[in-house]
């Protein structure tokens, strides 16, 4: 059911609800009296009136719901609030059009039985209200990435979720409803039996009604808004911290992910690299090897060919159109330049295609024990030069990695680059663990062992070189404005390529959890509470039975406790670091 269907039931329950409350308060509050305005009779048969499309429209999908999950012997949040909803609402039934069947000493003066209409009213808003908060979770969260602007090569933190575990906005809830569900049945089958056999007169009455009333208090109304109404709150606000989560489950995803796999480039890097070495494997001082290069690089859509060309630029050197020409994902690129066969890649490509002398590779080693993406020049079958491009290490990087390791996380670089760039990269950074010389396609395999051995796994990467991975952890979307090309799964966007709104997306997406935890608490401890006191355990000692007023006031009361601690979470502040602010 859509958010748009969802939000019209529950504004026309909420609607019809209020007057029934008044109605409840006319016919059965105490000190107060309406029947200057309104018969007790005729307000019941009101009530009765008003109640009925409450129940059976607007809740529809509640109690679709619920004998749904009880056919298929799978109980949820909606079981338990269905069968109290319906067992309320067919207790009002007969209370209003038969009232003789009660004892006349449990009837009012004016000979109505006692009716809880408004609490089936209430219970099956406050139901609505947290299926249309997770509704409407979701979908503010896949409108945000539908309408994302990340730049034209934006970068994304893509969550990847265990194979076998498929995280939802309700899992957690349902896994307790089984053992909620029997305490439910056994407290409301107790409450009866215990009334109707050592109770007072009218025993059968006092069974009845105290029953119903400890199935209104059990009904699971604040519980199955504990994690719809975090869930809200957090597509409300997390794009305000420069994060868009893709849906309800990149939220537990990324809170769950316990290893972050760090593409290089634009990740750790500022990701604007620059030519800053050229060197002639003949000591020769000609950069016509560079001419030929940057004229073979332009074709290509790369920020390591785009630093090659600007470098040719800034030299001063004239361009020639490129002839055919053919690139080779996470390798390079070879094709014709002016009558010449020019091959410009990295070492794996290079090696099987031209004459490579143990000078140029010596030469190559200490370029990456600087930290300089190597690209060999090869012209007609020989290398004669080589290429040294440089991207800086963001500033922060390191403290980020060091906060993120603190907080359990397991960081893993993974690059196309040779391992002793990699390592020259990220040793400095306190990154232990390197994958280098790693080709797109074969991000897959790796990614798909650390979800073997280390179950939940983030990944950060960027541009085209990271669909492979995204594909193959089956997330949503390319990030930014990307490829287009739709996939399944949990995704978290950044409005910043960087690892602090990694940091921001990880302590939001825990703060999240820890919120809705709160609220299950504390709605089972509302529960568990309240359950007795609507049994009558406190009529012993002091005569003292829950009201029906104060029966709706619980679960209304319960219900906005929950929904003010996640308006209370809206407000934290997931803004950078304080030490991150002036950077």
């Amino acid at each position: 059911m859509n958010g748009f269907n969802m939000r019209r039931r529950f504004w026309v329950s909420a609607a019809l609800s209020l007057p029934l409350v008044i109605l409840a308060l006319s016919v059965q509050a105490h000190g107060l009296d309406f029947s200057s305005l309104m018969p007790p009779t005729s307000a019941g048969f009101l009530a009765l009136v008003l109640a009925t499309p409450v129940v059976f429209w607007c809740g529809w999908p509640l109690l679709a719901g619920s004998w749904r999950s009880i056919a298929t012997g799978k109980p949820t949040v909606f079981a338990i609030a269905g069968i109290t909803v319906t067992v309320t609402y067919l207790y009002g039934v007969v209370a209003t059009l038969f009232p003789e069947v009660f004892s006349t000493s449990f009837q009012s003066p004016d000979g109505l039985a006692p009716v809880y209409f408004g609490a089936a009213a209430i219970m099956t808003s406050f139901t609505l209200l947290g299926r249309f908060l997770a509704i409407d979770a979701d979908s503010r969260m896949s409108i945000s990435v539908s309408g994302r602007n990340l730049g034209s090569r934006g970068n994304g933190l893509v969550v990847v979720a265990p194979r076998w575990s498929v995280p939802s906005i309700q899992a957690l809830p349902d896994t307790v409803t089984g053992v909620f569900m029997a305490f439910v049945v056994s407290a409301a089958a107790a409450t009866f039996i215990v009334w109707s056999v050592w109770g007072p007169e009218p025993a059968m009455g006092y069974a009845l009604v105290n029953t119903v009333l400890v199935l209104i208090i059990a009904c699971p109304c604040a519980l199955g808004l504990a994690k719809p109404a975090s869930f809200a709150a957090v597509a409300a606000g997390a794009a305000e911290a420069g994060i868009l989560f893709e849906s309800a489950v990149a939220v537990e995803a990324m809170r769950k992910a316990d290893t972050l796999v760090i593409d290089k480039g634009g990740i750790l890097t500022d990701g604007r690299p620059r030519l800053v070495t050229v060197t002639s494997a003949n000591a020769s001082a000609n950069l016509e090897f560079l001419r030929l290069a940057a004229s073979l690089e332009q074709s290509i859509e790369h920020p390591l060919a785009s630093a090659i060309v600007a470098g040719a630029r800034e030299r001063g050197l004239e361009l020639a159109e490129a002839g055919r020409f053919e690139e080779i994902p996470g390798r390079g690129v070879h094709g014709k330049v002016q009558r010449h066969s020019v091959v410009v890649g990295n070492h794996s490509l290079v090696k099987g295609r031209a004459a490579l002398s143990e000078k140029a590779e010596a030469r190559a080693d200490q370029l990456c024990a600087d930290g300089q993406t190597v690209l060999f020049v090869a012209v007609d079958g020989v290398v004669v030069g080589l290429l040294g491009v440089a991207d800086p290490v963001k500033k922060d990087a390191q403290e980020v990695i060091r906060q993120l390791q603190a907080e359990g996380m397991d960081t893993v670089l993974i690059t196309g680059d040779r391992r002793a760039t990699a390592e020259a990269i990220a040793r400095p950074l306190g990154i232990d663990r390197v994958h280098a010389e790693v080709l797109p396609d074969e991000k897959t395999e790796v990614i798909q062992r650390f979800q073997d051995e280390d179950g939940t796994v983030a990944v950060v990467c960027n541009g085209i070189d990271g669909v492979p991975a995204r594909a193959e952890a089956g997330v949503g979307c390319e990030p930014g404005a990307g490829t287009g090309e739709m996939k399944k799964g949990p995704s978290v966007f950044l409005a910043e390529g960087d690892l602090r709104t990694v940091l921001r997306a990880r302590r939001l997406s825990q703060a999240t959890m820890r919120n809705a935890r709160h609220n299950m608490f504390f709605a089972l401890i509302f529960t568990g509470l309240g359950v007795p006191i609507a049994a009558g355990v406190l009529y012993p000692a002091f005569g003292w039975l829950l009201g029906p007023m104060i029966a709706v006031a619980a679960v209304t009361f319960g219900s906005v406790a929950v929904i003010g601690n996640a308006l209370r979470f809206r407000c934290r502040d997931f803004a950078a670091p304080r030490r991150f602010a002036n950077q």
